[in-house]
This record gives structure tokens, sequence and C-alpha cells, in this order.
């Protein structure tokens, strides 16, 4: 099975750190079944090719088998909701001294624990992220921002589509924030933290600079993304995480 791509919208609800989720996978199989990997989320519908299809949840496993064989290309919709706990993996809430953020640690499998998805590395895809959150937050993901609009209080983000990549890759973070910016030749190198976290030194904009030049100069590889993000997260038990573009 190949997973092609992910289109993946997550409404969120700040105030009862909860979202509802809707979601479509494009991928092409071989009479094949289908595993996805869930881990405590509520599954409401599985479609197949437009048709709902009877799944069932193995926890022990976090696996979601859906109850069909597939063949060919395939589109699979799923409607779920999830909770942002604060176990410091998946999708989860961080505290900073004066503020939080909602933010994600993936590696090495903890993006089942906000969206279901073939949770493995080498089933890489393109991803298509909106996210629907209250009008006074910020977010940010991999890719920059595409499109927003607002409505009753809320605003819809629409991502950049992603280059295809390890689920364990995709970040996103949601909450009120400060940022400084320059440039290394025309990409974006952005320093962020949540609001009233934001170190007054330009040192890791430096370094990050630095370090793009020497990479780009060692591999022969100009950087492929339009920008690069260093994110301050106040709760993070990894120590350190190299997502595609965000480095927290």
């Amino acid at each position: 099975m190949k997973i092609d791509r992910y289109e993946l919208h997550l409404d969120i609800n700040d105030l009862e750190r909860s979202y509802e989720g809707a979601e479509r996978i494009y991928l092409r199989a071989a009479e094949e079944k289908l595993l996805l990997n869930a881990v405590d989320l509520e599954i409401k519908k599985v479609l197949v090719n437009g048709k709902i299809t009877d799944f069932s949840l193995h926890r022990d496993k976090e696996e979601l088998s859906v109850e069909t064989t597939l063949k060919g290309a395939t589109t699979v919709d799923l409607q779920f909701s999830g909770n942002i706990g604060q176990k410091l993996n998946g999708f989860y809430l961080a505290k900073a001294q004066n503020g939080e953020m909602f933010t994600t640690q993936f590696e090495s499998s903890g993006a089942r624990r906000a969206f279901p998805c073939v949770d493995h590395p080498a089933f890489k895809a393109q991803f298509s992220l909106s996210l629907t959150i209250n009008e006074n937050l910020d977010a940010i993901s991999n890719m920059p921002v595409k499109s927003e609009r607002k409505s009753d209080g809320k605003k819809t983000i629409i991502f950049e589509d992603t280059p295809r990549m390890s689920t364990y890759l995709l970040y996103i973070g949601v909450g009120k924030f400060d940022e400084r910016k320059e440039k290394y030749g025309d990409k974006e190198v952005i320093l962020l933290a949540p609001k009233g976290n934001l170190t007054e030194s330009h040192f890791p904009l430096d370094i990050a600079r630095r370090s793009l030049r020497l990479f780009e100069d060692y591999f022969g590889i100009k950087y492929m993304l339009p920008k690069l993000h260093l994110i301050s997260v106040p709760e993070f038990a990894a120590g350190a995480m190299e997502n595609w573009e965000p480095s927290q």
C-alpha cells in the first residue's frame, strides 16, 4: 500500500482542550486490508470511496481496522475527535509561566494520538493541513499560511502543502505567540515563543542562518522549504525535535 496524501482539518476548542477532526486519505492498494494507527481517538465515521464502511478499534494494538479490501486508487474519509492532554506526546498542552500553547511531538509514533494514519516512517505522504481556531490565536505548521478566513469569532487557516514526508515530521502549534524574523537569502528564519517568553537575543537566528549555509555548502543542496521556524516550547520531554521545518 502507498499513501499519496492526507487532507487533514482540525476544529480546535481551546477552552475544552479538544478538537473535531475530518480527514481524507488518498492511497493506492493491491488487494489489501486497511489498517490505520489510532490511539485515544473517538472514531465517528469511516467512508471508503464515498461509502460508509464498518470499522473496529483494537486498542491493545493501537490499530483501526476498516472492514473492506482495498484495490487500486482509494479515498478514505474519517470523522473523529480527540482531547488535548498534557502527556508531552501527540497533540498536547504545554504551559509557560504566563501562558500556554498547544503543540505536537510525533516522533516516532505520536501522530496516531492526534489523527488516524499509517504511522510508520516508511509510509511517506504529502500533507494538506487546515486548522479552525479562535480568531485571537495564532497557528503555525511546517509550511507557510496559504489562506485565512474569519467567521463567527473563529478563523480557518489553510497551510501550503508539504513535501512528501513521514507522519512524525508533521508539526502543529496553536497559541498566542511573539516572533522575530530575519532573512537567509529568500527564506524567512523565524524565532518564536509563547507571548511574553521571547528572548531578546539574536543569537539563535544567527546560528540558524550559519547552519543553513554550512549544510547547503556541505551537501550541495539548497534548503528546500520557504521558511525555518525555531520554536521555544515550554514543556518538551525530548529536549529537541527536528521536524521537516520547525525546530523545537
